[in-house]
């Protein structure tokens, strides 16, 4: 392990990282690794754990709206008007660091899952979405890398917003009405969706409205809200971040609560399937400008740990149920494929980091550098 987090030594240290942040993230992929080896190597399906996958891919989302929206802010407010060479920028970095990655692994599920079932995969046509990210455009995925529906709800929200935002700056000029206006017509665009999809297929299954990719996006949208307060209403962000972790922490206890009493027990309504996920991310995100402020541990092993955990969360999210279907079949007692299944997952994403998902997206700061202007 020390060896592992020692290839990491600049990132691991570097000034310019969140702590706070790591550890979200880290959190995040953890309970979604806890709900997976539970579900998939125990075969047990536990309550408890379905709910920390749900929440560590929600985490996930508001994560992901608060960072992308403080490098959309940045990028606003450092030029005079929001263009579109600016919007491709953005595109090109969020590319770099997510494409490369997801259709290595794509690539590498297609072979494994033909030889495990002995059929080619892409037979099924339907299996070809992966490639477009539109897999779960319109339903819940299939079996196939079943991850990726929240990376296809990810890269379309990186399409979107930006475009939304590019839109109406091109009406109002103040840059704080102008992202203000962006996120709460993308926010209740989704919504109305929902609402409509509600109404027009009131007997559809709760998974339609979780893992549909255009039913999804307004959930990091709430991450996008966050950042705004960071970088528009610091002043209150900082006053009231207590009272705001204790409003998310009672909007959390009771929204879960909620979750077990009523959606797992089949018994949710209209207005379960159109507000529960708004309401879940929102309670995460109120919780943020609490926990920002979190320092390193005194333990700098734990500390290490949580960075490094969170450095290759992206590539464990990826790969772990691929590990996870191949240890599952081998002849050992279940407390060794859950040992050894971690162990490899731990190997593996420190390995795919390093020589991998580190140097691609590295490559972003050579194709996103903006041509100097002539004089």
């Amino acid at each position: 392990m020390y060896i592992a987090m020692n290839f990491y030594d600049k990132e691991v240290d570097s000034p310019k990282r969140i702590f706070s942040l790591d550890v979200l993230r880290a959190l995040a992929i953890l309970l979604v690794l806890v709900c997976h080896l539970i579900s998939r190597v125990w075969g047990r399906e536990n309550l408890t754990a379905y709910y920390f996958g749900t929440l560590g891919v929600e985490i996930f989302f508001v994560l992901s709206g608060f960072l992308i929206g403080r490098i959309i802010i940045k990028s606003f407010n450092e030029e005079e008007k929001f263009k579109i060479k600016d919007v491709k920028k953005f595109w090109v970095r969020r590319w770099f660091r997510t494409l490369p990655n997801y259709y290595l692994v794509l690539i590498v599920s297609i072979i494994i899952y033909s030889l495990y079932y002995n059929t080619f995969i892409l037979k099924d046509l339907n299996n070809l979405k992966y490639f477009a990210f539109i897999q779960n455009l319109t339903n819940p995925p299939g079996s196939f890398f079943s991850v990726s529906w929240s990376l296809a709800v990810e890269e379309w929200f990186y399409i979107t917003f930006p475009s939304v935002l590019l839109a109406i700056s091109r009406f109002i000029k103040d840059k704080y009405k102008t992202i203000i206006y962006a996120i709460s017509i993308f926010i209740l665009s989704i919504i109305l969706l929902k609402l409509f999809v509600a109404i027009l297929s009131p007997s559809s299954d709760f998974s339609l409205f979780q893992y549909t990719m255009p039913l999804r996006l307004d959930s990091i949208g709430f991450g996008i809200l966050m950042a705004i307060m960071y970088n528009y209403k610091n002043e209150f962000w900082n006053k009231n971040k207590l009272r705001l972790f204790v409003c998310g922490s009672l909007l959390f206890i009771s929204t879960s609560l909620y979750y077990y009493l009523v959606i797992l027990t089949k018994n949710e309504g209209i207005l379960s399937r159109i507000f529960f996920f708004d309401i879940l991310s929102l309670s995460i995100a109120l919780l943020f400008p609490f926990i920002y402020y979190l320092k390193r541990f005194k333990n700098e092993i734990i500390s290490r740990f949580i960075t490094h955990i969170s450095l290759t969360s992206y590539s464990t999210y990826l790969i772990h149920l691929l590990v996870i279907l191949i240890i599952v079949k081998l002849p050992l007692r279940i407390i060794n494929k859950v040992i050894i299944s971690t162990i490899l997952i731990f190997i593996l994403t420190t390995i795919q980091y390093r020589f991998f998902e580190k140097p691609m997206t590295s490559l972003r700061e050579r194709f996103s550098k903006q041509p100097k202007k002539t004089k």
